[in-house]
C-alpha cells in the first residue's frame, strides 16, 4: 500500500495536520492570558505542524502587545532556507494551499508583507538564485535583525544576542545594543530544539546547553516571550527546561487523557490519533552490513527509502553499494559542496514528484525540517532523538492516511544497547512501536509510543553546561566595551557556540580569483575544522573572499585575500588567520563573506564528497 502513491480524483483528508492541530488552541489560550513571564514549550509529533503554526502564535503575541516583531530560530541552515523559501515567502506571495492561506491571513493581519520577512544565515548567496518567480524580489537578508519577521540560524541568533553582532563580525566596534534591542522587543520561537542533543558526547553539546540555559534566563528577566518547539524533547530535556526556568514553564503535549498537572498540559487530539492509527508500523532490527541489500529490495519493489547513517563513510559505502546494484540512489551529507548538495536535493524533489522506487542515503542533515515522504527508513541504533525524527519522514504526508511504514534499526559495535534491548523486548512481547504517537496504548494489541524510545538515549546523565561563565558576562553585563567582546571572542576562537566550521573551496588560486561569486560558493563545502587535518596533504592554500555590498546579489567577487604561509590547521591558528584575512578585506572596503581552504580537485569526488581516510 505504501509504495503505490496513486493519484485520486475525489478530495480526501491529508494525513499530515500541518497547522498545529488541537494542540494549538490551548497554546493560543495560554498566550491570550500571558502575564507572568514563562517559557512556552510545544511538544508534538513530527509533521504535526509546529513550525507552520508560528505565524498564528506570533499574531496572538503581537495583538497582545507583547512583541513588535518575531524571530523564528532553527539549528541548521538547510532548515532556515527551506522554511523561509517554501513557507514564509510562499505564504505571502504564491501559496494557495490551506496552510499557507492561514499563515498569510495571520501575517497580513499584523501588517506583514513579503518584504517584511527576512532570513539570517551565512553562506547564503545562492539562496537568492534558488528563489524564482514573484518570490524572488522579496528575498531579504537581515544580519542586524531589522526586519519584522526573521528566520535565523541558532548560531546567528546566539551571536546577535551575546553582543557579537553578525553585522559587525571582524570589525573593531560592536554595535550590539541596537541588535539586542530588536531581540528584546521580539517574540522568539526556538524550533527543532531537540537537535542540540544530536551528539551528546561532544563538547559542543555542553556549550549549546549553556547557551540555551542563559537564553531562557535572559528572556524571562527581560520579559521576552520564548516558545520552544520539538517533537522529541524527552524527560531529561524537559527537566532541564523546568530547572533552567526555575519552574516558570508551561509545557503542551499530546496524550490519551486531557488534563493539567504542575506545569504540563496534556491535550487529546482525536482527529490526529484517528489518522495516526491508520498507519501500520513494522519495526525490525537488522545488522549494519545488511542495510544496502535490504534497502535495494525495497526500492526494487517500488518503495521510497531513506537511509540515515551516523558517519559519512557509512553513508558513502551504502550509496556505492546501491549504485553498484543499479539502484537509483541520491547521496546527501555535510561534506558535499553547495552545488552538489543543491543538485542532489533537486533530484530528490523530482523523484518525489514522479513517484517510483528510489533511495536517499544521508547523514542526520535530513532528520528535521525536511518535508519528504518515504515508505521505509533505516537508522543506526544509536541516537534515539534522531531515530524518532527519521521515522517522522515515513508516511508523512499522504493524500490518504492508510500507509505501511517500515523502520529498520541497524545494530553494530557502537550501538545503544538500551535501544537494542528494548526493541528485542517489544518483539518478544509481540508489541509494535508506534513512531507517530508518543504514548503507549492498546487497540487489541499492545503498542509502545515513541516517547519510550526517546528516553532510552544514553550519554545525557553526565552532560554539563560548558563556558557558562563567559555566557554570563555576554548576556547580563550592563555594558561591555567592544574590545572586551572581541577579547572574549578571541578566547573562544571566534566560535561562541560550537566547534568552528570551516569552508573548503575545491580548486586553486586561479579558480578562486577568476570565478564569479555564485561559482565559488557552488564549489565550496562547509564542515567542521577537523576535515582540514584529514585533508592536510591536499590543501593548496588559505584565503578569504569578500564582495562589495552593491554587488553582493550580482554574483561578482571583487576581493580575495590570500594567506602566504601554510594553511592553518589547529583551532587557534585557524581563528587567528581567518580573523586577519577577513579584517584585511574590511580595510579594503569589501564586505567579508568567508575564509576558506583551497583543496586540490583530486581531493574531491563530484557528487560523493572529499576523499579522506
Amino acid at each position: 500500500m505504501g509504495a503505490a502513491h496513486d493519484e485520486v480524483e475525489e478530495p480526501v483528508q491529508a494525513c499530515g495536520l500541518n497547522m498545529g492541530g488541537e494542540l494549538l488552541e490551548p497554546v493560543l489560550e495560554n498566550l491570550r492570558s500571558y502575564r507572568d513571564p514563562h517559557v512556552v514549550v510545544i511538544e508534538a509529533p513530527p509533521g504535526y505542524g509546529k513550525s507552520t503554526s508560528v505565524p498564528l502564535l506570533a499574531k496572538e503575541l503581537y495583538e497582545r502587545k507583547l512583541c513588535s516583531n518575531f524571530i523564528h530560530v532553527l539549528p541548521l541552515r538547510a532548515i532556515v532556507s527551506d522554511l523561509y523559501r517554501n513557507f514564509y515567502l510562499k505564504a505571502l506571495t504564491t501559496g494557495d494551499d490551506d496552510v499557507t492561506r492561514k499563515a498569510r491571513k495571520a501575517l497580513e493581519s499584523i501588517g506583514l508583507r513579503a518584504e517584511d520577512v527576512a532570513y539570517q544565515m551565512c553562506m547564503d548567496l545562492l539562496l537568492r538564485e534558488e528563489v524564482s518567480g514573484s518570490c524572488a524580489a522579496s528575498v531579504r537578508k537581515s544580519p542586524a535583525f531589522d526586519a519584522r519577521a526573521i528566520v535565523s540560524t541558532l548560531d546567528s541568533f546566539a551571536y546577535n544576542l551575546m553582543r557579537a553582532p553578525v553585522v559587525d563580525s571582524f570589525r573593531q566596534v560592536k554595535r550590539y545594543a541596537i541588535v539586542r534591542a530588536r531581540i528584546f522587543t521580539s517574540a522568539v520561537f526556538f524550533d527543532e530544539a531537540h537537535m542540540i542533543l544530536r551528539y551528546p558526547d561532544e563538547e559542543n553539546a555542553g556549550r549549546i546547553l549553556a547557551f540555551v540555559k542563559k537564553m531562557i534566563e535572559y528572556t524571562l528577566s527581560s520579559r521576552t516571550p520564548l516558545v520552544v518547539m520539538s517533537a522529541t524533547l524527552g524527560e531529561w530535556f524537559r527537566q532541564k527546561l523546568a530547572s533552567w526556568s526555575n519552574q516558570r514553564v508551561r509545557m503542551f503535549t499530546l496524550g490519551c487523557e486531557e488534563g493539567a498537572r504542575n506545569h504540563r498540559v496534556v491535550v487529546e487530539d482525536r482527529d490526529f490519533l484517528e489518522r495516526a492509527l491508520m498507519i501500520e508500523w513494522r519495526t525490525e532490527l537488522i545488522r549494519s552490513e545488511s542495510v544496502a541489500s535490504k534497502a535495494g529490495e525495497l526500492v526494487d519493489s517500488g518503495k521510497r527509502v531513506l537511509i540515515v547513517r551516523d558517519y559519512i563513510r557509512d553513508a558513502v559505502t551504502n550509496y556505492r553499494q546501491l549504485r553498484e546494484k543499479g539502484i537509483d540512489a541520491v547521496l546527501l551529507h555535510g561534506q558535499l559542496t553547495v552545488g552538489d548538495r543543491a543538485r542532489a536535493t533537486l533530484r530528490v524533489e523530482e523523484h518525489m514528484e514522479s513517484g517510483g522506487g528510489f533511495a536517499v542515503v544521508a547523514t542526520p542533515v535530513v532528520e528535521a525540517g525536511v518535508n519528504w515522504d518515504f515508505d521505509a527508513a533505516f537508522r543506526d541504533a544509536t541516537n534515539t532523538f534522531s531515530l524518532v525524527q527519521v521515522a517522522g519522514r515515513v508516511c508523512r504526508s499522504r493524500k490518504r492516511c492508510e500507509c505501511e511504514g517500515e523502520i529498520y534499526v541497524a545494530k553494530h559495535e557502537e550501538c545503544n544497547q538500551n535501544l537494542v534491548d528494548f526493541l528485542d523486548h517489544a518483539k518478544r512481547e509481540n508489541a509494535r512501536i508506534d513512531w507517530r504517537i508518543p504514548f503507549d496504548y492498546s487497540d487489541g494489541a499492545r503498542a509502545y509510543g515513541y516517547e519510550r524510545v526517546i528516553n532510552l538515549q544514553s550519554g545525557l546523565e553526565g552532560l554539563e553546561e560548558l563556558d557558562e561563565d563567559v555566557y554570563e558576562v555576554l548576556f547580563f553585563a550592563f555594558m561591555l566595551p567592544s574590545r572586551v567582546v572581541s577579547s572574549l571572542e578571541s578566547v573562544m576562537n571566534y566560535s561562541l557556540l560550537r566547534e568552528p566550521l570551516a569552508h573548503f573551496f575545491v580548486g586553486g588560486r586561479d579558480d578562486l580569483a577568476g570565478g564569479e561569486l555564485s561559482e565559488i560558493i557552488d564549489r565550496t563545502a562547509t564542515y567542521s575544522l577537523s576535515l582540514a587535518k584529514r585533508l592536510r596533504e591536499r590543501l593548496l592554500g588559505f584565503a578569504a573572499v569578500g564582495v562589495s555590498e552593491d554587488k553582493a546579489s550580482s554574483g561578482e567577487a571583487i576581493e580575495v585575500a590570500y594567506y602566504d604561509g601554510d594553511p592553518p590547521i589547529d583551532e587557534n591558528s585557524y581563528a587567528r588567520v581567518s580573523s586577519y584575512l577577513l579584517k584585511k578585506l574590511v580595510e579594503r572596503g569589501a564586505n567579508p563573506l568567508f575564509a576558506c581552504y583551497l583543496a586540490d580537485e583530486s581531493a574531491y569526488d563530484s557528487g560523493v564528497g572529499f576523499r579522506v581516510r
